[in-house]
């Protein structure tokens, strides 16, 4: 088991001394996080392969047309977007940035300390309307201003995947309704009684909401009640979908 390990790490770091000869670093579109690292010199080859016949073609359309029209990148979000953040990578550019680095300098973003409750409104169609000119929407439950300026703040700090014309959308939703800021206000989160729920008696929430709602309006029999009341196919429904559209 040793020397299988041993020849595993010695192709890994053969591997990475050819992207080195390239000037370039395979982790940049490969996140992919795995302790089987046959498996990750497997996709190191197939990248390095691809990447050595797209530098000796210098054509998109002509790997394409030979037989390879997807680069092996990951995440593999879409043939637009992985083409796009293969071009950048080989020339040497980012292939992730935060989306506030992406927003015009000219726009102006305060912390929500900075603002009082009448200015938020404004202070929130200022940056979505930023947001939505390069691409990036929002589209959250209706919570409180001010939480939805902190939560969208966060977001922007974040870094993204580059695709072009940016791409990314926020409804906020990972399915783990208990870490949800938005629970006390969807349906889903409001009709869904997980067990940490159960070991509380009542609604789990995050520390994110002490200041905007009490879970003991949320006990656990109201919870019950409102379950078996409302019925519901999580995985079926447009509204409350779990999965965040590009």
């Amino acid at each position: 088991m040793q020397d299988h390990n041993t020849r595993a790490k010695l192709i890994h770091e053969k591997l990475k001394e050819e992207f080195a000869k390239l000037g370039l670093d395979p982790a940049e579109v490969v996140q992919y996080f795995t302790e089987d690292l046959d498996h990750l010199n497997r996709i190191y080859a197939g990248l390095l392969k691809f990447t050595q016949k797209y530098l000796e073609h210098q054509s998109k359309e002509l790997m394409e047309l030979t037989g390879d029209p997807f680069p092996p990148v990951f995440p593999g979000i879409s043939p637009d977007s992985d083409w796009y953040r293969f071009e950048r990578w080989v020339r040497g550019e980012s292939v992730r940035e935060t989306i506030k680095a992406q927003l015009p300098d000219s726009l102006t973003i305060k912390a929500s300390s900075e603002l009082t409750d009448d200015e938020l409104p404004e202070a929130i169609n200022s940056i979505l309307k930023a947001m939505a000119d390069k691409g990036f929407y929002v589209d959250l439950k209706d919570i409180p201003d001010r939480l939805f300026y902190e939560y969208v703040l966060d977001w922007i700090e974040e870094e993204h995947e580059l695709c072009p014309g940016g791409g990314w959308h926020l409804d906020g939703c990972t399915g783990y309704c208990p870490g949800c800021i938005q629970r006390p206000w969807c349906d889903v989160g409001k009709s869904s009684v997980w067990p940490e729920d159960e070991d509380e008696g009542k609604m789990t929430l995050p520390e994110e909401l002490k200041n905007y709602v009490s879970s003991s309006k949320y006990s656990l029999p109201i919870m019950l009640k409102e379950e078996s009341e409302n019925p519901r196919d999580y995985f079926n429904e447009e509204e409350d979908s779990f999965i965040s559209e590009n």
